[in-house]
């Protein structure tokens, strides 16, 4: 038993060890770029580490936008997890890879504008990725940036046509709606507020009840996809196989 112990350590150390040092490095890649933008911007180490908690000692800040957040990561999680089981070597299966591993950066992208915010200020996004103020003739709105990302989500369900159209599109047609429609409440908050009355509060449950309804819906479209492709893949696969044989 002793001797079966030893040597499962070694074959996982040794099998494992690469996997751990390429953790370890870009653990240490993402810390130290922090701790840069940290300290560039004036928000310290601290601000840069803690927690929402330690920095406001209010457990319950900004938790329905982290709860947002982490599901964006669901769908992150679920996509890049399918777009490696799916079979490949079957034409089914080679689309659906397309589908999810394109899922996984287009949803990414939001993951990491709702995490930052950087949509609420594109001359920020530019500081931040090239460290020099823009130039004049450039001026990246809010409303330039949605309509990037817009244009990307467009690509990306064009490439993958053929399989969207094999889901349940409708939470898709759904999603957008919602988001949309959030989005618009964030542009023309003051209109918004003016129509329906109730100040501040009014406008913000609006827009982040849209937002997190539009998420939840999302996650369900991809869960429900990722459920349904790799079935299809499978049988597919299966019965191709068999009918080679």
């Amino acid at each position: 038993m002793r001797e079966r112990f030893t040597g499962d350590v070694r074959r996982q150390a040794s099998s494992s060890g690469r996997a751990v040092i390429w953790a370890v490095v870009i653990a240490l890649i993402l810390l130290a770029i922090a701790l840069v933008i940290g300290l560039q911007r004036g928000i310290g180490v601290g601000g840069v580490l803690r927690d929402p908690y330690s920095l406001t000692h209010e457990r319950w800040t900004s938790v329905v936008s982290t709860g947002g957040i982490m599901l964006w990561v669901v769908v992150v999680s679920v996509c890049g997890f399918c777009a490696a089981m799916v079979d490949r070597t079957r034409p089914p299966g080679e689309r659906w890879r397309s589908f999810f591993r394109g899922g996984a950066i287009v949803t990414g992208i939001l993951l990491i504008d709702d995490a930052l915010s950087f949509h609420e200020s594109g001359d920020d996004l530019w500081t931040t990725l090239t460290g020099t103020t823009p130039p004049g003739w450039i001026e990246i709105t809010e409303i330039l940036f949605w309509a990037v990302v817009a244009a990307a989500f467009a690509l990306y369900f064009w490439r993958t046509r053929d399989v969207v159209a094999r889901t349940e599109y409708l939470l898709l047609v759904l999603t957008a709606v919602l988001l949309g429609a959030s989005i618009a409440v964030d542009v023309v908050g003051s209109s918004i507020v003016s129509i329906i009355g109730g100040g501040d509060s009014a406008f913000e449950v609006l827009e982040e009840g849209l937002k997190l309804v539009g998420i939840v819906v999302y996650v369900s479209y991809f869960l429900r996809a990722a459920a349904h492709g790799l079935r299809e893949s499978r049988i597919r696969g299966s019965t191709a196989t068999a009918t080679d044989a």
